[in-house]
């Protein structure tokens, strides 16, 4: 299921610390992101709307997506014995960092038998959100995934900047500028020090429709202040993501 497919709409970039790659599909605009610091991310337009504010971000450990590749892989290519001959046979879930939503795959089974038709599920608990992609868009997904994910990576070291689920009291913006309500969107994602301000290098800007849209989203990540994020009673770094919208 892994092997030699073509990659609809494929489009690869590198910058720095970030490889990237956006695939068109037929309902879905789909960018996945390996990052040396922050890991494996899915970003997903619907072109239909259908999320508010038409993006879903999902962040997951790059390890664990390959370990998800192979099992999940494993399972579709062996029917199950025990259950009904006539049924979906499901991998089990990769589930991102925060633990909403996910992937998993699933293949239909009829008569005991395998099919060959398989599809690839996506889901973001957040909004209540949830896609299915299959055949060729599926095979065309896994693949970036099975090249994407070594280039990325979690940093872990004791310095690392934290999730927003692992601290006692997330950040906290007292200045901040962007109030939506534009049609044009870009992500950010950047880490708050402990000093309450965006610290430069970690800013990643990822969907900047143009350079112009580009500049005025990292000049106006850099004006934020926050009060910043705290465990154990001290100020910690904290890891931020947020949809900017521009008129």
């Amino acid at each position: 299921m892994l092997g030699a497919v073509g990659l609809l709409g494929l489009v690869v970039s590198r910058q720095g610390p970030v490889a990237s790659a956006r695939l068109s599909l037929r309902l879905l605009e789909l960018s996945l992101v390996a990052d040396s610091s922050y890991g494996l991310q899915l970003l997903v337009e619907p072109k239909d709307g259908t999320t508010g504010h038409s993006l879903v971000w999902l962040r997951f450990d790059p390890d664990s997506a390959l370990a998800w590749l192979n099992s999940a892989a494993a399972v579709l290519r062996t029917p199950v014995s025990g259950g009904p001959p006539d049924a979906i046979q499901w991998s089990s879930t990769l589930r991102p960092i925060g633990g909403r939503g996910g992937f998993l795959l699933g293949r239909h089974r009829k008569k005991g038998t395998l099919e060959k038709d398989h599809w690839l599920a996506i889901a973001d608990s957040a909004p209540g959100w949830q896609a299915e992609i299959a055949a060729r868009e599926a095979d065309s997904l896994l693949h970036l995934i099975l090249v994407l994910a070594p280039r990325a990576a979690i940093d872990s070291g004791p310095h690392a900047a934290l999730d927003r689920d692992r601290v006692d009291q997330p950040a906290v913006p007292t200045h901040q500028t962007n109030g939506g309500g534009g049609s044009h969107f870009v992500a950010a994602q950047y880490v708050v020090g402990v000093d309450g301000r965006v610290e430069p290098e970690s800013l990643r800007l990822l969907l900047a429709p143009t350079s112009r849209l580009e500049a005025a989203a990292r000049e106006e990540v850099f004006s934020f202040r926050f009060q910043p994020a705290v465990k154990g009673g001290k100020p910690v770094r904290q890891l931020v993501q947020q949809v900017l919208s521009f008129k």
